[in-house]
């Protein structure tokens, strides 16, 4: 068991927190390093979803309280690919992270397979390692920063910048820390840095994928999931009141709301999962998609609604009354009736059950009279 493993800092990612434990002990093996932290000199150096964390968690001091779940949920990207997961590939995931090796674990999400591409490089956000150096002296990785589709920083909205370090290149087996050497090159700024249509786009992309790795519920019933989505189509008039999809509709709003920063991010262009998406779900759909999605319904605006006022009761006059009491009498017809009245014929077959059985009075050259009408 370690006798020293480093305090982590806000969002660390875990991979930085092994890295900063290999800098901090001055460790000159890699291999070294691993066996001390895993019993093994084998575990990959994986930077989204690492295995392995049962034996982490073994090694590293009681007192930091830092158990396989949570090493899991607070310093992995566990949280943000489960986000919409059936409950039973929840469990499956977070055992295969806990309790073995990760391998397949993409495959296990059903994302093995997605459009959706990974940043190769490690990423960092200028602004806030200069505020980890002022408070903490040193830099840190963060796991917002590596998330899928995620190229602006979810707290200061700059452009994320590229390091030097590419874990599957020649660091499989190495924790490499964030230094001057490995993020401090000067980076050209993106040509949609200074449009702000494409960066509040990319900044509300990025808030919500960071929320998803702060979520405590994890995964979702898949039906629950497909009903609320129907919801909020209907809601939207993309779809009918019977759940049919106006699919082109769909595809038109998507592509005006995210047309301003599709040069930016290519995921944005390719549309078959939302075609997908709204349909019955037979498949995992990659969290960006969701998030899209989500996107797409908070900026369309939904129908109006329709006040539903409550029947209109009529309340009948001492005269009114009288008057019907005495067309009942005559034998006149209901519409006729009705007609008389100057109301509807459903009025005239509602009050009738009413009226007590008095002597009729002569109404033949009365004119209607009015009936005072209330919204019950």
């Amino acid at each position: 068991m370690l006798s020293y493993f480093p305090a982590p800092y806000p969002d660390e990612l875990l991979y930085s927190l092994l890295a900063r434990y290999h800098r901090h002990t001055c460790s000159v093996s890699s291999k070294g390093t691993l066996e001390d932290l895993f019993g093994s000199r084998n575990v990959r150096a994986t930077v989204d979803l690492p295995g392995h964390l049962g034996a982490l968690s073994r090694h590293l001091p009681p007192d930091k309280d830092l158990t396989a779940e949570r090493l899991a949920s607070e310093f992995t990207l566990f949280p943000y690919y489960v986000a919409f997961q059936p409950p039973m590939v929840v469990a499956d995931v977070l055992a295969a992270l806990t309790h073995g090796r990760a391998d397949g674990i993409h495959l296990r999400l059903g994302i093995a397979t997605t459009t959706v591409s990974a940043a190769t490089a490690l990423r960092y956000c200028p602004a806030c390692h200069a505020d980890a150096l002022t408070r903490w002296g040193e830099r840190y990785w963060r796991r917002a920063h590596q998330l899928p589709g995620v190229l602006v920083c979810p707290d200061h909205g700059v452009p994320l910048t590229d390091s030097s370090v590419v874990p599957s290149l020649g660091h499989q087996h190495e924790f490499v820390a964030a230094d001057h050497r490995n993020c401090g090159s000067e980076s050209v700024p993106p040509v949609w840095a200074n449009d702000h249509k494409s960066r509040a786009i990319l900044l509300d992309i990025a808030q919500r994928s960071a929320a998803l790795l702060n979520g405590r519920r994890w995964g979702m019933n898949p039906v629950d999931l497909t009903a609320r989505y129907r919801h909020a189509l209907i809601d939207r008039r993309f779809a009918s009141a019977s759940g049919r999809v106006d699919q082109r509709h769909l595809h038109d709003a998507f592509a005006a709301v995210f047309a301003p920063a599709c040069s930016a991010l290519p995921e944005l262009e390719g549309t078959t999962w939302l075609t997908s998406i709204v349909r019955k779900h037979r498949h995992a759909f990659h969290p960006l998609h969701h998030i899209l999605f989500g996107l797409l319904l908070d900026r369309s605006d939904p129908a109006p609604k329709v006040a539903h006022l409550t029947p209109r009761r009529v309340v009948a006059t001492t005269e009114f009354t009288n008057r019907l009491r005495d067309l009942v009498r005559q034998g006149e017809g209901l519409r006729a009736t009705a007609r008389a009245l100057n109301v509807d014929p459903n009025t005239v077959r509602l009050l009738s059950n009413d009226i007590p059985n008095c002597p009729p009075g002569d109404t033949r050259n009365c004119p209607p009279v009015a009936v005072q009408a209330v919204v019950g």
